[in-house]
C-alpha cells in the first residue's frame, strides 16, 4: 500500500574556505529541519509543510580584506493545502506560502538572511531555471495553484503568487536590488506561471511547454536601482528524453 502522508527531519551544513582559486564569505552553516505531508488523494484534503532553521556565522562579503564573522539565525517556511476533486480531470486546487528570512538591519554584527544553498532554480516558484524573479530568500509569497491531470499522458498547472519582501531594508536577491532605508516599501510584484507536459512516447520522451508572467510591485519599480521595465514576459518549450 502506498504511504499517503509521514513526517521527515532534515539536517544539512555547509563549512567553505577561501582558496588560491576563489574567494567566500567563509560561511559555517548548521541548519536542522522538518517536515511533515499528506499526499494528494481524489475527494481528500492534502498538506504539505516544511520548515528550516539555519545557524552559525559568516562574513558580509567575499573579499579577502573583510575578517568580521556575523551571527546568522534564519529561517525558511513552506506551507501548503490543497484538495482533489473526484472529477475525469484530477483537478487540485491550493492555497500556498513561502517565507525566507531577510536582513533586518545591515549595520548590526548578524546576518539573518535565508539564502538557497542547494537544489535546482525550477522550484515550485519559478517554471524553469532560465527565468524566475523568486528565491526563496528575503522572501514573504501567498500564493494559489490549480493542476489537472487528465490521464496518464499529460498533466498541466498554473501557480500565482503575490511577491513581498520579508524585509524591506534586505535584498530582492534576484535582481540584486536593495534600499537599506525601507522607503520603497516591500512589495515585489505578481507572478503567474503555466505549464503543460505531454509524454509523446510513454516514460521516454515528453514535451514541456511554458509561459510565465511578472508584474512589478512598488518596490521593484522604485527601489534606487530598479529598471524601467513594468512587466516580463516568458515562454520557453523543450523535450525531455528519458533513458
Amino acid at each position: 500500500m502506498q504511504k499517503i502522508y509521514g513526517a521527515k527531519s532534515s539536517f544539512t551544513g555547509l563549512n567553505e574556505k577561501d582558496n588560491a582559486i576563489t574567494a567566500t564569505p567563509n560561511r559555517e552553516y548548521i541548519g536542522p529541519g522538518f517536515r511533515l505531508y499528506r499526499k494528494p488523494i481524489s475527494s481528500q484534503w492534502d498538506m504539505d509543510i516544511e520548515g528550516v532553521w539555519r545557524t552559525g556565522t559568516r562574513r558580509s562579503t567575499s573579499l579577502t580584506s573583510d575578517t568580521t564573522d556575523l551571527d546568522v539565525d534564519a529561517q525558511m517556511l513552506f506551507s501548503a493545502i490543497g484538495y482533489t476533486f473526484d472529477t475525469p480531470w484530477q483537478p487540485r486546487l491550493a492555497l500556498e506560502y513561502y517565507y525566507a528570512s531577510g536582513d533586518e538591519d545591515p549595520n548590526d554584527d548578524k546576518y539573518d538572511q535565508y539564502e538557497r544553498l542547494f537544489g535546482s532554480r525550477r522550484t515550485d516558484l519559478n517554471n524553469t531555471s532560465i527565468h524566475g524573479p523568486l528565491t526563496p530568500a528575503n522572501l514573504s509569497a501567498p500564493g494559489a495553484r490549480i493542476q489537472v491531470k487528465p490521464n496518464s499522458r499529460w498533466d498541466a498547472r498554473l501557480a500565482y503568487s503575490a511577491a513581498f519582501l520579508a524585509s524591506s531594508t534586505d535584498n530582492w536577491v534576484i535582481a540584486k536590488q536593495r534600499d537599506i532605508t525601507g522607503q520603497s516599501g516591500d512589495f515585489i510584484g505578481h507572478t503567474l506561471d503555466g505549464r503543460a507536459r505531454y509524454w509523446l512516447i510513454p516514460e521516454s520522451l515528453r514535451l514541456d511547454v511554458g509561459a510565465s508572467v511578472f508584474l512589478k510591485g512598488a518596490f521593484a519599480k522604485t527601489s534606487p536601482n530598479a529598471s524601467n521595465e513594468d512587466e516580463t514576459f516568458f515562454g520557453y518549450s523543450s523535450f525531455i528524453f528519458s533513458f
